[in-house]
């Protein structure tokens, strides 16, 4: 038995070493593809970084040209500079490196930079099994919706408050600067821009337009036209820029409101009725003019001081479209019809127009109105209507018998 043990164990001596070298064929390659293979991972990680910054970083330049070809080039030469800055060739050992940036219309007012690159990674473990190189290849793609964007922009007094006109300290000239700033980050030819300017009442400044910026004024030049006066009327300036949008109505575009303000409005714009029937109002400081049939005219002021006193309150003194008023006929230059059965035929329109007041309930101030709600420039300030007797204020409330509209 002991003999036989002996044979058996000299029969086996050398089998380990067998057994690793048959293993070594496998071991080899494996650890070989764990090793390169981990290697070609972070090779291709650097190439998708470095393909989506060249997408993003193109994109973001479309806005650079006046036409869409040059915004196409400037937009391929930004792509490949970005990859270089990310990934230079030869890089980490690679070979054969191929760079592409395409510039396309991929869907409806949508523009896409898709930047493709693929270079030889080396291999090193598997070179034993004849594999020297592997190739990696990697795509980024950043898309740009075409933008409809009407900006709106506060040009009310406290924008100009403290500081001389055309201080580059005060916040319109600040305002203006940053709006010129952010007009140059769009695409001529492909987004449309348009401005909208208000104070006491808005004014179209710029009707939205995809050539804002070779068209004569530009829209950077119009914005430097602005200055700043006038009550904060924000509510209609906003309506004004939504109907904008509206009337373009293209479906697929990026649609942008942009508001520049520094506070909260103060103006409120409406339809104003016309006071066409005579009233009795109690107490207060009411201002009330008898009228003279002789002489045609208003003369002497009596006042409701006493709470329960009354004052007798005509129509109002507006005229309607025809230039008529409570008293009289169509064409009448003389009073015709007397209280209490004033001008039956009578039937002002509303007037529209702006109203404003304090914005500090802790202040009293003056309530300026009824002004032009449509301002006729970029640079007027409060513009009141001019139909007789439709402007009030509190400054000028008993000149104007207290009726307003």
């Amino acid at each position: 038995m002991f003999n036989s043990w002996k044979y058996k164990s000299r029969k086996e001596k050398g089998i380990a070493v067998l057994m690793t070298a048959s293993m070594m064929f496998m071991l080899v390659p494996v650890a070989g593809l764990a090793v390169d293979g981990g290697i070609a991972y972070v090779l291709k990680t650097r190439l998708s970084s470095a393909t989506d910054a060249a997408a993003l970083a193109a994109a973001r330049s479309l806005s650079v040209g006046l036409t869409l070809s040059e915004q196409a080039a400037e937009a391929r030469a930004r792509a490949l500079d970005f990859f270089d800055a990310n990934f230079k060739e030869n890089a980490y050992g690679t070979k054969n490196l191929v760079v592409d940036a395409v510039v396309a219309e991929t869907e409806a007012k949508t523009r896409s930079v898709t930047v493709s690159a693929a270079f030889d990674a080396p291999q090193y473990f598997m070179r034993v099994l004849g594999f020297d190189k592997i190739r990696i290849s990697g795509r980024g793609r950043a898309s740009r919706r075409d933008i409809n964007l009407i900006m709106v922009l506060d040009r009310s007094g406290s924008m100009q408050t403290g500081y001389s006109v055309g201080d580059p300290a005060s916040p319109c000239e600040k305002m203006k600067e940053a709006a010129k700033y952010f007009v140059d980050l769009f695409a001529e030819g492909r987004d449309r821009l348009g401005m909208v300017t208000y104070s006491s009442g808005y004014f179209p400044a710029y009707d939205p337009t995809m050539n804002f910026k070779t068209q004569s004024p530009s829209l950077v030049e119009r914005i430097g036209d602005i200055t700043c006066a006038g009550w904060t009327s924000t509510g209609t300036a906003l309506s004004v820029a939504y109907q904008h949008i509206k009337n373009i109505d293209e479906p697929g575009a990026l649609n942008v409101i942009l508001l520049f303000t520094d506070g909260n409005a103060n103006t409120i714009t409406a339809d104003w009725p016309i006071k066409t029937k005579t009233d009795t109002r109690y107490g207060g400081n009411y201002g009330f003019k008898a009228y003279s049939t002789s002489t045609n005219s208003f003369s002497g002021t009596a006042y409701c001081t006493s709470l329960s006193s009354t004052c007798s309150m005509e129509p109002s003194p507006c005229k309607d479209a025809s230039g008529d008023q409570w008293d009289r006929n169509s064409g009448q230059t003389k009073r015709y019809y007397f209280a209490p059965d004033w001008n039956p035929n009578w039937a002002p329109q509303p007037i529209r127009g702006s109203i404003a007041g304090q914005d500090d309930p802790t202040t009293t101030g003056d309530t300026s109105g009824i002004m032009k709600h449509l301002s006729s420039s970029i640079t007027s300030s409060s513009e009141y209507l001019t139909n007789a007797g439709c402007a009030f204020s509190t400054a000028n409330f008993l000149s104007n018998n207290g009726q307003g509209t």
